[in-house]
């Protein structure tokens, strides 16, 4: 079953020894960045949630770390293996199921036997109004907003769903940070990428009022889909849906005319203000580097509402989490399916965390010549998820993704005798760097002078003498 709401969550966490609490108050200044980081070094693969009880002037507790652990991300899928979410969202979205009575059903769109659990349900009465704050009542600077690192302008909400709609109603959820520039107003740190940017701009163009929401705390498997690049025909609140196995709840906002999660902790309402002029900041990116944007858009409120006993949930951006990394594994599979569908010669897909689990993508695939290849990396410019990706590698299938020593030696071993003048032209094409180590190029290695591994030597010993051909281990001997 999927978790109602952060509570529920959090209490789940505890249960499984997983939710470390942090009693000492805490400056959101960097202070909650830098004890969020020591405590995920300290547990490496058993990162706990960590809950600051006491934030710095402030009365709501602040979470951080929430599926940097594979077990509490499987948990929150409500499932034991990450193979079995990918095949719900298959069997809800599957484009060639139920042909006889469903073959006109755009992408995208559930099947019939998925709708009912899947679409989400409008309620009348949530946890996230029990307080309404309006007018003179708003004051972001009562929320324990957190500065990461050094070098970032503002203080920034970085775990909210920012919540807009395309002209013709359709709704987009996006996880991007927003800045907190004074009492009520916000800095949206949109970029070109961004759906919500662009319609936005529309917005703009058409001379029409823009409202945005922000959503903070809920089930946080709705921050993952809301991290992730979607194809436009694909609504967030069905993929969300198909990975919870259960509808999510929405309620009419309390200030804009926009539907937002009712299990939410915090909502934030407002309209971008066609008058104020765009500003720029420094904020820290996903990669673990400061980025500085400019042309932003700035939000001004007109509601806040929440729990009565709200929890606000951050999320840390830097190289050295394990949130992003145990999230892109369920990433990977479902880009996987994506591609194979374009592609039905890839054999793997891995966004490694050395390119922040999205600038880099390395692929493995059956195919060999250059024209096999050349379609294979229009297939993944054309992926909502791969598409921004400034270096992508593809690699033979026999090559693990996962070891990233072993793909870049297949790099190396592709290219021999072949001087960077006559590579970076056939893989620099704008600002993205294609890598073909794959294609059997002439006058480059063939793959005929690749060593057998021990493995396969062992196991050729093994078939010819019927028996166990492995290395006896004793006392004297060691592995090299």
């Amino acid at each position: 079953m999927p978790f109602d709401d952060l509570t529920q969550f959090l209490q789940s966490a505890s249960d499984a020894g997983e939710l470390e609490r942090v009693e000492v108050e805490l400056n959101p200044v960097e202070e909650i960045a830098a004890v969020t980081q020591e405590i995920g070094r300290e547990f490496l693969q058993q990162s706990p949630v960590i809950y600051c009880e006491r934030p710095f002037r402030s009365r709501i507790p602040v979470v951080t770390n929430l599926l940097g652990n594979r077990n509490r991300f499987l948990r929150s899928l409500g499932c034991s293996q990450l193979d079995e979410a990918v095949q719900r969202v298959i069997s809800a979205f599957n484009p060639f199921a139920n042909l006889g009575n469903d073959w006109k059903r755009p992408l995208g769109t559930p099947t019939v036997a998925d709708r009912s659990r899947i679409v989400p349900r409008v309620i009348r009465r949530a946890a996230c109004q029990q307080v309404v704050k309006l007018g003179q009542e708003i004051n972001l600077l009562d929320l324990p907003v957190p500065t990461c690192w050094p070098g970032e302008t503002h203080p920034a909400i970085t775990a909210g769903l920012i919540l807009t709609e395309t002209a013709e109603g359709k709704p987009l959820v996006e996880q991007v940070p927003a800045a907190v520039l004074d009492r009520e107003t916000l800095l949206i740190h949109w970029q070109p990428s961004h759906s919500g940017e662009s319609q936005w701009r529309q917005a703009v163009a058409a001379q029409r009022p823009f409202p945005v929401a922000i959503a903070l705390g809920g089930d946080p498997l709705l921050g993952y889909v809301a991290s992730l690049p979607l194809p436009p025909q694909l609504n967030p609140w069905h993929l969300a849906g198909a990975l919870r196995q259960e509808s999510v709840n929405l309620i009419r906002a309390r200030s804009v005319e926009l539907n937002v999660p009712a299990d939410a902790e915090i909502i934030l309402e407002g309209y971008l203000d066609p008058a104020a002029p765009l500003q720029s900041g420094t904020i820290a990116g996903e990669q673990g580097v400061l980025e500085n944007h400019s042309n932003l858009p700035v939000l001004r409120l007109t509601a806040i509402t929440h729990r009565a006993n709200p929890i606000f949930p951050v999320k840390i951006h830097g190289f050295q989490f394990q949130e992003a990394v145990v999230t892109s594994q369920l990433t990977e599979r479902l880009l996987l399916q994506l591609l194979q569908l374009l592609n039905p010669d890839v054999s793997d897909l891995h966004l490694p965390p050395c390119g922040g689990c999205r600038q880099t993508v390395f692929v493995s695939t059956n195919a060999a010549s250059p024209d096999q290849i050349q379609q294979l990396f229009q297939a993944i410019g054309s992926l909502p998820g791969t598409a921004q990706a400034g270096l992508v590698v593809v690699v033979p299938s026999t090559v693990p993704l996962r070891n990233t020593d072993a793909v870049w030696r297949e790099v190396s071993l592709q290219f021999p005798n072949t001087s960077p003048e006559e590579v970076l032209p056939l893989a620099a094409r704008g600002e993205r760097l294609w890598i073909d180590a794959a294609s059997r190029k002439s006058g480059g290695w063939t793959g005929s002078g690749r060593c057998l591994s021990s493995e396969q030597v062992l196991s050729r010993i093994a078939a010819r003498l019927g028996g166990d051909a492995s290395i006896p281990q004793t006392e004297q001997s060691t592995p090299l």
